[in-house]
């Protein structure tokens, strides 16, 4: 248990684990190069019930609202950021769309569909909105076609790799 600084804002005795061995964790994490994890998901997914830093962070009344954003930049000039306690309107136009939640549990949502380069693949699956995580996940099938599509390469069974340039 400590104070933890997010990006100015106090969260005082956050309660919280180190993971000094990875390797346990999957190939995403194994592969991966991380600094650490910090979960923005719901308190019935935190291990043994621990408040999470973001609730921590409402019940401390040190954000306005509580909702969090992502905006994710794509060059070292474009820089992501995220925002605790609400939006930046500097980073959209117009107004949100707000999704249901199939459950408060995963951020879990129904997927119209999507499509790459004009084709339509996963109508109506159920997704999963995830800010912890360098991978995407889908339905096998849809998976498999979309690599295919993009020329990513299979490194195990079902995970596929594409080069971000």
């Amino acid at each position: 248990i400590d104070t933890l600084d997010m990006g100015g804002l106090i969260v005082k005795s956050q309660e919280f684990a180190e993971v000094t061995n990875a390797e346990g964790l999957g190939a995403a994490y194994k592969l991966g190069k991380f600094d650490g994890i910090l979960g923005m998901a719901f308190g019935v997914l935190s291990v043994n019930h621990v408040t999470t830093p973001f609730d921590n962070l409402v019940a401390q009344g040190l954000v306005e609202s509580s909702e969090f954003a992502f905006y994710l930049g794509n060059s070292a000039t474009d820089k992501g950021e995220l925002v605790l306690g609400g939006t930046d309107p500097a980073h959209y136009t117009g107004d949100i769309t707000w999704v249901n939640l199939l459950s408060a549990t995963y951020w879990e949502i129904t997927m119209n569909g999507m499509s790459v380069a004009g084709t339509s693949y996963a109508t109506n699956a159920k997704a999963i909105v995830d800010s912890g995580t360098s991978i995407l996940t889908g339905p096998s099938e849809s998976v498999a076609a979309i690599a295919k599509q993009i020329g990513a390469k299979e490194i195990i069974e079902g995970e596929y790799m594409l080069a971000c340039n």
